[in-house]
């Protein structure tokens, strides 16, 4: 099921629907306390909560690459603080991306956000006890009605924003409090038909939600039909109709009970298993197996026995100090790997990056590159960037050669550095980390390594100068992947701007990418050749492979539909939806997504065949 992932959006209808229940109940009797409300939310979420965090950290010691340690620790802090869906967020801003699938605590945002909902309901159900029934369905279906079109508004412009985010997520949890808080007013008698008939609507949108939901502008719209589906189960719950009889049948009632231990254990595993078995999608039987008996497990031995307990506090407390103390531990835990057996693995892209500064690696950066050779470019070439970019000259005075990109386009300038020198033919690099790749006159945006004064710069130089110098080939590379659909799809302009100032435009393909996170492929190659050492060829899954697969499709369509030349690169690495990841001693990566010099080399009679003197033809 592709839109599982609604599952939650039906959860916090549920949710807010249970607690408004509760609250509104408790306020009317006059026994409502905060403290005793918050205080029952700790007992009856921190335990299994701490239980999961403390087990999956020490299964990742085991199981896990050790350069990941660090950051799945750092998630694990963001957790214990109920700011996960922050973390998440800022993981790379996507829930279906590489960064966020590798964390094992991906699924906690939705726990997060469910808190920050209940520090906020509890004192406004108070401030509104005092009014009628109807008009505090009003209010709080006002302030749906808000975040609903917050939601919508926001979806295409900052789409991890309206996934992750409160305000914008809010409108699910209320309209379960509307449906509570309607409940104890009669608005009007439907007939026994009438539930029968809503109920089974309810029902139908839930399930559909679940096959139709898709990633795509989510949750936008696309969460109204879950939404919807539940919030109508839940106001005909009342009634008695098969639908009810099915939803309160033992078994799925037992379900229940597991709900929360299951929705805990459920990622972990899978995320887990993918480590222990080196695969992009472990068996179903397993994660359901290992998923059931460890919920099984929890909620006979921590769920229900601490949550009646008098000591609950102090045995929450223990737990709060056994996190602290594991994710402190997992903070400060390395482990080497012996890379010795492998060839030198070199990145020569810094040497041709057109970015203004260029500082030794540090931080995050340099462990990402540790044990991998980075030379450091010219001094000279900090300007290069507003005048007309870096040029090697073994031919004519101006350049016949233009590459533009981002660290991809970098990726291959050795390759077509060596194919210029070979042909006599002077190239010009025009590429920085971190940019754009599509670019227009007076454009021009902040970057990492860009202030929005020097992109427009570089991005004026770059126009003038492929007019001035009308070269045969311009090459373009990018992580294809990672561009938004609107970013994609305004390619074919660009292509036709730049067409116009060159005889032949080269469309250079994207290696698969590693489902192995954000990591050193050096130090993975050296971790996988430990649990298979007899292993000469080390393959890891592909991350993405139907969408990857999609994109290089239509990068090659618009070459053909514009009578670019597409140079395909994954032929030597693809097979059968894993990528090579070395070979022997050779290591064909950096990182997830990034080939090393000998990994580009492989492609460069592919390179070479479209930027020969003659080439005229059309190569896809």
């Amino acid at each position: 099921m592709d839109g599982g992932f609604a599952g939650v959006d039906v959860f916090f209808v549920i949710s807010g629907f249970l607690m408004a229940t509760i609250i509104s109940a408790e306020l009317e009797k006059g026994t409502f306390s905060f403290r005793k409300f918050w205080g029952r939310r700790i007992k009856r979420l921190f335990p299994v909560f701490a239980t999961v965090l403390i087990a999956t950290l020490i299964a990742t010691y085991f199981f896990v690459f050790s350069d990941q340690w660090l950051e799945i620790a750092r998630q694990a802090q963001w957790c214990l603080l109920l700011l996960a869906n922050v973390k998440m967020m800022r993981l790379g801003g996507d829930y279906w991306g590489p960064a966020a699938e590798s964390s094992p605590f991906l699924h906690i945002w939705s726990l997060a956000v469910e808190e920050h909902f209940y520090l906020c309901l509890p004192p406004l159900l108070f401030l509104l006890a005092k009014r009628p029934v109807r008009q505090r369905v009003i209010v709080l279906g006002a302030f749906a009605l808000f975040s609903f079109i917050a939601c919508i508004a926001i979806t295409p412009v900052k789409p991890h924003w309206a996934f992750f985010l409160l305000p914008f997520r809010a409108w699910e949890l209320l309209v379960g409090c509307v449906i509570a808080l309607a409940g104890r007013v009669v608005w009007f008698r439907p007939s026994q038909s009438l539930l029968e008939i809503g109920a089974a609507t309810g029902l139908a949108l839930t399930l559909l939600s679940f096959f139709v939901c898709n990633s795509s502008s989510f949750p936008g719209y696309q969460a109204s039909l879950p939404v919807a589906g539940s919030a109508i189960l839940l106001a005909t719950s009342a009634g008695s109709n098969w639908t009810n009889r099915l939803l309160s049948s033992s078994f799925l009632v037992s379900i229940g009970k597991l709900s929360y231990s299951l929705y805990l254990w459920h990622w972990p595993v899978i995320v887990l298993l993918r480590h222990a078995m080196v695969t992009s999608t472990p068996p179903v039987a397993y994660v359901l197996g290992i998923s059931f008996l460890l919920s099984v497990a929890t909620y006979a031995l921590i769920e229900n026995p601490i949550r009646y307990n008098r000591r609950w506090a102090s045995i929450n407390a223990s737990l709060a100090i056994a996190c602290i103390t594991v994710v402190t531990t997992m903070q400060y835990s390395q482990r080497d790997y012996d890379v010795k057996g492998f060839d030198n693995v070199v990145w020569l892209g810094q040497i041709y990056d057109n970015r203004p500064t260029q500082q030794p690696l540090q931080g995050r950066m340099a462990s990402r590159m540790r044990g991998i050779e980075t030379p450091m470019r010219e001094k000279r070439n900090s300007t290069t960037y507003r005048e007309s970019g870096i040029i090697k000259r073994y031919g004519n005075e101006t350049p016949e050669i233009v590459v533009f990109g981002d660290s991809h386009g970098l990726m291959w300038s050795d390759t077509i550095d060596e194919i210029a020198q070979q042909n006599g033919q002077t190239v010009c690099f025009f590429a920085a980390s971190g940019t754009p790749l599509v670019f227009n006159e007076g454009s021009g945006s902040k970057t990492a390594f860009f202030t929005a004064q020097q992109m427009r710069m570089f991005d004026q130089a770059r126009l003038n100068c492929i007019k001035s110098w009308k070269p045969d080939f311009i090459c373009i590379a990018s992580l294809w992947t990672k561009q938004s659909n609107s970013e994609f799809e305004s390619l074919p302009v660009f292509i036709s701007l730049l067409q116009k100032h060159c005889k032949q435009l080269v469309i250079i393909g994207q290696p698969p990418p590693l489902h192995i996170g954000d990591s050193n492929a050096l130090r993975y190659a050296a971790y996988l050749r430990e649990s298979a050492p007899s292993s000469s060829t080390l393959k890891v899954p592909i991350y993405g492979t139907e969408h990857y697969e999609q994109r290089m499709s239509q990068l090659s369509g618009f070459a053909t539909k514009c009578r670019a030349s597409f140079v395909p690169t994954n032929h030597n690495h693809s097979q059968n939806g894993k990528a090579v990841l070395a070979d022997g001693n050779v290591i064909y990566y950096i990182d997830d997504d990034h080939l090393s010099v000998r990994g580009a080399k492989l492609y460069k009679s592919e390179i070479a065949r479209v930027l020969t003197p003659d080439h005229t033809g059309i190569e896809n």
